[in-house]
């Protein structure tokens, strides 16, 4: 099903293969698309094919954070006032930030050093639309049910140098060299260690223990150890939560490896 921010008539969406992110009807970026009430596509939905929403159209621009890094950077801003809170979807490796903006760009590739983090996707690009599936298996999962926040005229634009400015810098430890080396925490899964710690893992979500969590504020990206939540904003890798889950005193199954399997 499409969550109800993204059933507007100004949006445009297409077909993609199932459980997988290529397109496939022909000329999709013109007008080989649909809207969201197709019967078309909503057949194709029904019958478990995955299905991608149109950037550029209607304004609709998404902020792809694959990384850890541009996360950061976004719940900075968005802590600060600077950039809106919106509807959040999770991917296998990171975000989809769904915002409205004239961007006139179609694709704009955001780096930390020599290391991609994230996309800012306008004309002529997609992102998978939520509770398809991703070739790795996971669910693109709605976290944040809020309304497509709206950006006035160009501010999107001057975002752009802003994010790629925040990202030279390091805010937040997340390579993994706390107090194990990266080798070693290449070897654990923060999905392991969070069940050892009595915390109930679903996919890549769990309610957050360190704060009153009714619903599950916690993310985890278990191919790079890393965890966000958006309840209370805790952040961090491995080492981060094993060191808070001592410090709220939680027991350890021991029975639990946190090894990966």
């Amino acid at each position: 099903m499409m969550p109800k921010q993204i059933k507007q008539d100004n949006l445009a969406f297409n077909r993609v293969v199932s459980c997988d992110k290529i397109p496939i009807d022909k000329g999709w970026q013109k007008n080989n698309n649909f809207k969201y009430n197709d019967p078309e596509l909503q057949k194709h939905i029904k019958n478990k094919g995955n299905y991608g929403v149109l950037c550029g159209i209607g304004d609709l621009v998404v902020l792809d954070a694959d990384d850890l890094d541009f996360v950061c950077v976004i719940n900075d801003l968005e802590s600060r006032n600077v950039l809106p809170k919106t509807l959040t979807v999770q991917t296998a490796k990171g975000f989809h930030y769904y915002y409205k903006s004239k961007f006139p760009e179609r694709k704009i590739i955001l780096e930390k050093g020599e290391k991609h983090v994230g996309e800012i996707l306008s004309n002529g690009c997609f992102v998978i639309g939520p509770n398809s599936i991703h070739p790795s298996g996971a669910k693109y999962s709605v976290v944040r049910d809020l309304e497509i926040a709206e950006l006035k005229d160009d501010e999107l634009m001057e975002f752009e140098p802003w994010f790629k400015s925040e990202l030279s810098h390091e805010k937040v430890d997340i390579k993994g060299d706390g107090s194990w080396s990266s080798k070693v925490n290449q070897k654990l899964s923060i999905l392991n260690i969070a069940r050892s710690y009595g915390f109930e893992v679903r996919g890549n979500k769990a309610v957050c223990k360190f704060h009153n969590d009714t619903k599950p504020s916690l993310t985890f990206v278990d191919e790079n150890g890393l965890f966000l939540c958006y309840g209370c904003n805790l952040k961090g890798n491995i080492t981060t939560f094993v060191s808070l889950c001592k410090e709220h005193k939680f027991e350890r199954n021991e029975e639990i490896k946190w090894s990966r399997k």
